[in-house]
């Protein structure tokens, strides 16, 4: 894999793109499918609540309770409806800022070509 950008690399971006010297396309060919994958693995780890909630001990006293958990039991044992809703809120904040800087880091490399 060379890392300079080679005359033979049929990738017309016009960006300096990683060319693999031996088949002469770019090294991203596959970055809109990575992209897609880290997005979906991004939000998924604040999804994560079936498994957690199950698993958890009452010992660990609330250290492996992750943020959905906690909407959850704020919601359903504490009847904090207000108050879960504006968790709820926050959580869709930072999932949303996640997304935008995952936007702009990963524009500068996928290629749709």
């Amino acid at each position: 894999w060379s890392r300079r950008r080679s005359a033979t690399c049929r990738s017309t971006s016009a960006s300096a793109v990683p060319c693999n010297s031996r088949t002469g396309t770019s090294i991203f060919n596959g970055a809109p499918t990575i992209y897609f994958l880290m997005l979906l693995a991004v939000i998924g780890t604040f999804k994560a609540f079936n498994h957690i909630y199950v698993m958890r001990l009452g010992a660990a006293l609330g250290t492996t309770d992750t943020a959905s958990v906690v909407i959850f039991q704020t919601f359903n044992r504490d009847t904090r409806y207000g108050y879960a809703s504006a968790l709820a809120i926050l959580l869709l904040i930072i999932i949303v800022i996640l997304t935008v800087i995952n936007n702009r880091i990963a524009s500068e490399r996928v290629f749709y070509g």
